[in-house]
């Protein structure tokens, strides 16, 4: 008998669901049945799982789609986003199928886009796959400052290059040694060898704004909001959850997206991306001001 048979039939349906968690690093993060023993779908053993979710709804509003899964406060998917947001999405695919059929459909598909706890439960907000349009899509600017992305292919920078004056743009474990820790304050990171060192040596004041970490070990990524190079300090957006001194971690040059650093840093002007000749001030909307002004 088909799916849409038992499905639709008064006494033949017996519907359990399987929910399955996936990453970038493991395609099968979690997988749970709503049912009372293992099934195996498509190769995989689902195990069961207290979880229960609410309507699975189409809806025009894309801002009243999500769906909210209810689990046990320990899950190890709602762990992911105690501290801090994951580095990677989470995403999510719920198929639905009958215990004595082995076909089944996808009823929905998208991401954890947060949890909540509340006693003994957690509750992950997941988001459709339908709730990534509500995002601008990147495209180009008319700007001063450049549109590429440091490294990508528009830009062409290679990490592992250095300048004109044999500086790298990373301090890499693979390259030339990593960066260790010598000190941790909060979201502030030091060492020594980022600082700018006397005579010329060592890296610039900034060098590593808006560049970013990575751990050695968990190979989480982190933004390098601020580099200052007279103590060797970065400040990152949001802390490692498993640094600490004396460990390795490897950092990689910021740009700031500017024609000048384009030359100074990078020597990578005929890849810049941006305007910097276009006018600081717009004629068509300054020459509508004045006549407006001059209107009064």
């Amino acid at each position: 008998m088909s799916y849409a048979a038992k499905e639709t039939g008064i006494y033949t349906g017996n519907p359990i669901e399987l929910y399955r968690f996936a990453d970038a690093a493991d395609a099968d993060l979690a997988l749970y049945t709503s049912g009372d023993v293992e099934t195996v779908y498509s190769g995989k053993t689902y195990t069961p799982y207290t979880i229960s979710r609410g309507n699975v709804r189409l809806a025009t509003d894309l801002n009243s789609d999500e769906l909210m899964l209810r689990v046990p406060r320990d899950n190890a998917v709602a762990a992911l986003f105690i501290s801090y947001s994951p580095q990677d999405s989470v995403w999510l695919t719920i198929y639905r199928l009958h215990r004595d059929d082995g076909n089944a459909i996808t009823i929905w598909k998208g991401r954890v886009r947060g949890a909540s706890w509340q006693g003994s439960q957690a509750t992950l907000e997941c988001e459709p796959l339908s709730g990534l349009l509500k995002r601008y899509c990147l495209r180009a600017s008319f700007q001063a400052l450049c549109n590429h992305q440091l490294g990508d292919a528009r830009c062409t920078v290679d990490f592992d290059d250095t300048n004109a004056d044999g500086m790298p743009f990373s301090i890499r474990a693979d390259l030339i040694g990593a960066v260790t820790i010598g000190a941790v304050t909060g979201l502030v990171y030091q060492s020594d060898d980022l600082k700018d060192l006397a005579g010329g040596g060592g890296y610039k004041d900034t060098w590593f704004t808006g560049g970013f970490a990575v751990d050695l070990v968990t190979g989480e990524r982190r933004l390098i909001v601020v580099h200052d190079g007279t103590t060797g300090n970065i400040t990152l957006w949001q802390a490692f959850s498993g640094v600490g001194v004396g460990d390795e971690i490897d950092v990689y040059a910021g740009c700031p997206r500017s024609a000048d650093a384009c030359v100074e840093r990078f020597d990578n002007l005929v890849n810049f991306g941006g305007f910097p000749a276009m006018p600081a001030v717009n004629p068509f909307t300054h020459a509508q001001r004045r006549s407006n002004f001059r209107s009064r």
